[in-house]
């Protein structure tokens, strides 16, 4: 059998073709989980009763964030708000199936 000898560069693109993917499987679930508005989970509203929202100010406060806009900020905090909610889903989901068994 032949080995197949690959180029850096070949696989370079082989890892981002990994990443974007990876992206587009998270992207999926999240707008999966968009789509069911009308049935807020438990655990979003126990965290959004335990903390407040990261202010514009707090996130500023993080060296090399010091000179990002405004807009910028708003933005970055609406996106790491949506991947906590995710990453706590898929959590409490995992949690929950370890449980089951």
């Amino acid at each position: 059998m032949e080995h197949i000898k690959r180029k850096p560069c070949q696989i370079v693109n082989q890892l981002v073709l990994c990443l974007i993917l990876l992206f587009i499987l998270a992207y999926a679930v999240f707008q999966f989980k968009k789509e069911r508005k009308n049935k807020q989970s438990v655990s979003e509203n126990a965290v959004n009763s335990n903390r407040s929202r990261l202010t514009v100010k707090e996130l500023k406060s993080f060296p090399g964030l010091e000179e990002i806009s405004d807009e910028e900020a708003n933005e970055s905090i609406n996106s790491l708000e949506k991947y906590s909610f995710l990453l706590h889903d898929l959590f409490v989901k995992y949690k929950s199936n370890q449980y089951d068994k």
